[in-house]
């Protein structure tokens, strides 16, 4: 029967049959699609190609976002979008990744109410609309710039860190500010320059799931400072399908829960890569492409036209395979087959324990977070992060390590294993207010007022010229919302010929509450603080300026801005504290800006309570001993100092253990000498000889066992300790 036709004709049959089946089965792989990402690492650029790393202090200029006919406002022109369609007939939608920290808060801008939040805000302010009408993503970009001198030889730059972890406090408080200045909380993300480091990437990815920075297989170590582009990826996957870093490498796939995404600068994008790209989909390969650019290029829109066209050249010799443009959030949803678009419900709760919050925090889903990213900022305008602990399946708590009265905003920010977003924004006291001359507050009451382009706040500023002898005037009506204290400030462009006399009046009311008057040109682009009033929201708050003109020469006066603040601006009044830890004492030293009395409060926690110590002498140089410490321990301080009728306040911690390196210092303010020292049971002795033997030493008039110790005279003397 073996051999019979009829078996052979059957086997033969059987044997078609499996081999067509094969052939549909191979023939019905299905193609992928490809994920276009299109984007934009988003800067303020000073210099060509950049931001000038050889000076520290840094000048921008927002123009790319405000010029009405700039390329920030063509990006966003819908006409401009409308030509660029995927193989679904949707139009182009564009990632925002924006550059904060680092350069920008060094900068000298007062033109944002956030310098080292500049070009977020101003994309923000200028262009947050149309973003999301284009439904476009707005989200964040950082560079490791760290202002440093590697090489020794004294000059330093703005190099890229060796490191991130030289960066790590600045990358904390760019994020943080992000979250409570601006409401924004990246979840897809790009380094600058490429760099990466597994520290970084292990950090991030408590954070924020989506990473596209992925520049295989490209690898540079330039050794000549300034440094930059130092990178390496020459064992990550050149294909365009996301992995997973390994926590020990993160060029390799590996166990980390976050993603990364092969990117190209599309300078660099070619017809080849792009067919390479939709061949691989054609094999059934879904792929996640990241092409960028700078907008400030002048070729940026020129780029985003040629990414178009070799997307559709290579569709077109792949007719299979469609293209679809997307975010990158949606694109990494669209390929991990998530439907679930619904960012997750955050329910927040406060509890206060005799003024210390703690945030009682749920969500309706687990997070890709292993906690929220909660945030606060202080009535100074320090931001810090605060950890939250586990409370059970999807809670957490979170106390915050201020007094309830010093607190100004919290942000929280939860983010689902999906990619979806919730953020929070818990207000204590309200925003600063800016008013603008664009804005409906302003008003001018006499003179013949001008638009000018230049200004020291927004798009421009009004100007008026005053004939001899003759005046103008103008009023911002100020916004408050709650009763109190409010710090008001103004800021003018630069003039020539600038008024002679400049009155600002401010009245609550009908009660006037301070007035200022500059008989000498204003400072400009910075701001000018006129006062701190008590205002009240159930009455009209005006500021009113008035400018006098020249009896002789024709002049200029300018009204621009306003800020309204209730936070205490007056971080930089108490400088340069300085903690000098003892086994069971320590002594703390700074400055301030003018003569004040000072409050020093301590404790084992933020309520203090442990002790105070105070000194009623004015003074500019300060030092306060504390005592009765505990090595190893931490205490958190808070200094008071009061100047003019007003508290400056500034906090930290400090831990006691031996440091005799610092036995001995002193501070001078004016004629007084004051010594101090770590421990106790010392000596203190003093030789009027410069070159002092040991016969030359002799005891003070009294012996002191803790510092500090003050000298009061006019000569010369040298001092030791000796026990």
């Amino acid at each position: 029967m073996k051999g019979h036709p009829l078996v052979q004709g059957l086997r033969a049959a059987c044997v078609g049959i499996c081999l067509s089946v094969l052939a549909m089965a191979a023939g019905a792989t299905d193609p992928g699609t490809v994920y276009l990402v299109l984007g934009s690492d988003t800067a303020v650029w000073n210099w060509p190609g950049g931001v000038n790393v050889y000076v520290h202090t840094n000048h921008f200029n927002g123009e790319l976002y405000t010029d009405p006919k700039g390329r920030a406002h063509q990006a966003m022109d819908p006409s401009f979008r409308a030509q660029f369609t995927d193989s679904f007939g949707s139009p182009l939608k564009l990632t925002w990744w924006m550059l904060v920290g680092s350069v920008y808060g060094h900068s000298d801008n007062h033109d944002v109410p956030v310098p080292n939040l500049m070009p977020l805000h101003l994309m923000r302010q200028y262009h947050g609309d149309s973003i999301r009408a284009l439904g476009d993503e707005l989200t964040l970009h950082y560079h490791t710039f760290l202002w440093s001198d590697y090489n020794g030889d004294g000059t330093s730059f703005w190099n890229e860190a060796r490191t991130f972890h030289e960066c790590r406090s600045d990358f904390d408080l760019a994020i943080a500010q992000s979250l409570i200045e601006e409401e924004v909380f990246t979840v897809t993300f790009r380094s600058g320059w490429h760099f990466m480091d597994n520290e970084w990437q292990n950090y991030s990815a408590k954070l924020w799931p989506y990473n596209m920075d992925n520049d295989s297989p490209n690898r540079s170590a330039p050794v000549v400072e300034p440094l930059f582009n130092s990178l390496d990826w020459s064992q990550a996957p050149l294909d365009f399908v996301p992995f997973h870093p390994a926590t020990t490498n993160y060029q390799v796939a590996g166990d980390s829960p976050a993603w990364n995404v092969r990117s190209v600068k599309m300078p660099n994008v070619t017809q080849s890569v792009v067919d390479a790209i939709f061949a691989a989909a054609a094999k059934g390969t879904n792929q996640v492409v990241s092409f960028w650019a700078h907008l400030p290029e002048a070729n940026f829109l020129d780029q985003i036209a040629r990414m178009d066209l070799l997307a559709h050249v290579a569709a077109t010799n792949q007719p299979a395979v469609k293209f679809r443009y997307c975010t990158a959030v949606e694109a990494m949803q669209r390929w991990r087959g998530i439907d679930d678009v619904t960012p997750p419900q955050l329910e927040v709760t406060e509890s206060d324990d005799n003024g210390i919050v703690t945030l009682h925090l749920r969500t309706d889903e687990p997070l890709f977070q292993p906690e929220p990213f909660v945030a606060t900022k202080d009535i100074f305008e320090r931001c810090r992060i605060v950890t939250c602990v586990p409370e059970g399946p999807n809670a957490w708590s979170a106390t915050v390590p201020l007094l309830r009265g010093s607190l100004a905003k919290i942000g929280i920010a939860v983010t689902d294993r999906a990619g979806n977003l919730t953020t929070r924004l818990i207000r204590y006291v309200p925003d600063d207010r800016f008013v603008d001359n664009l804005d409906a507050g302003y008003s001018e009451t006499a003179g013949a007022w001008t638009n000018s382009a230049t200004a020291a706040w927004g798009i421009d500023s009004r100007i008026v010229r005053l004939p001899p002898g003759e005046s103008a005037a103008a009023q911002w009506i100020l916004p408050v919302t709650i009763p109190g204290i409010h710090a008001v400030s103004i800021q003018v462009p630069k003039l020539t010929n600038p008024a002679p006399v400049l009155t600002y009046k401010i009245t609550s009311g009908d009660v006037e509450l301070a007035k200022v008057r500059f008989t000498s040109p204003l400072p400009t682009n910075d701001w000018i603080p006129l006062a701190s009033v008590a205002l009240d929201p159930a009455v009209t708050n005006v500021l009113t300026l008035t400018a006098e003109g020249d009896p002789v020469l024709e002049t200029l006066a300018a009204a621009d801005v306003v800020r309204v603040s209730p936070l205490l601006r007056r971080g930089d009044f108490i400088r340069g504290i300085r903690v000098m830890p003892g086994e069971t004492t320590a002594n703390l030293l700074w400055t301030t800006a003018s003569p004040a009395s000072t409050r020093v409060e301590w404790g084992e926690d933020i309520r203090y309570g442990r002790g105070t110590v105070t000194n009623s002498q004015d003074l500019t140089n300060h030092v306060v001993t504390l005592t009765g410490l505990s090595s190893g321990t931490v205490y958190p301080f808070q200094i008071i100092c009061r100047a003019d009728g007003l508290d400056h306040t500034a906090q930290g911690e400090l831990i006691p253990a031996p440091d005799p390196a610092h036995l001995l210092g002193f501070i001078r303010s004016g004629s007084t000498v004051s010594l101090y020292w770590n421990g106790e049971g010392f000596t203190l002795q003093r030789s009027r000889t410069l070159d002092p033997v040991d016969s030359a030493w002799e005891d003070m008039t009294e012996s002191p066992t803790t510092s500090p110790w003050a000298v009061t005279g006019s000569e010369t003397a040298c001092f030791r300790l000796r026990q």
